[in-house]
């Protein structure tokens, strides 16, 4: 158990590390490096959920009660959902980013070739 503990805060503080980076990657408005932050935190968030579901079936191995269990994820349960939030965040804005980009790339060849399909008015 003391493994799976130690595992668990190691990952959790990599999770707050990356976290904090949040504001960071999203300044520099790069849809490429928020994506794979995005990315990176999902991954850090499964792996941190990973490790406390094996801790949680340690502890009811052990005997410990649900009510035990439940105290010991509320410790962290709220700062797990912020960072699920985070996540979700950064995803939804690279896709509206995405969307952005795509439509102005869509658009801007048909302003040009209507532009370029105008009659000439300045003549003279």
């Amino acid at each position: 158990m003391e493994e799976l503990t130690k595992e668990f805060n190691g990952k959790m503080q990599s999770l707050k590390f990356s976290l904090g980076k949040n504001e960071e990657v999203i300044g520099s408005k790069n849809t490429e490096a928020i994506a794979r932050h995005g990315a990176l935190l999902m991954s850090k968030l499964q792996a941190v959920h990973t490790v406390k579901e094996s801790i949680v079936e340690r502890k009811f191995t052990e005997g410990e009660s649900e009510e035990e269990v439940n105290t010991w994820t509320k410790e962290f349960d709220g700062f797990l959902k912020e960072a699920d939030e985070r996540a979700l965040t950064l995803r939804q804005l690279v896709e509206k980013w995405k969307k952005k980009n795509v439509r102005r790339t869509r658009w801007n060849p048909i302003k040009r070739k209507l532009r370029s399909q105008r009659p000439n008015t300045r003549s003279g």
